[in-house]
């Protein structure tokens, strides 16, 4: 029984950990606004810092389809 409940709880813990936290961002290119806009317009996440573009790596084929 104790090892019942012992896989629920971390069955309940990992499924309520939160991905978007701790997803690798990828860098996309140098700051465009029209891309940014893009990019946001599409539900993809940006993240600027030094002119240069981040985006989540599991967002790379949707960037691409938005932007190209």
């Amino acid at each position: 029984m104790k090892k019942l409940i012992a896989i629920a709880i971390v069955t309940i813990l990992v499924g309520c950990g939160s991905q978007q936290d701790t997803e690798e961002m990828i860098q996309w290119g140098e700051y465009n606004k029209s891309n940014v806009e893009r990019l946001k317009e599409n539900d993809i996440e940006v993240r600027v810092e030094n002119d240069v573009m981040y985006i989540p790596k599991s967002e790379r084929k949707k960037a691409v389809e938005c932007c190209t």
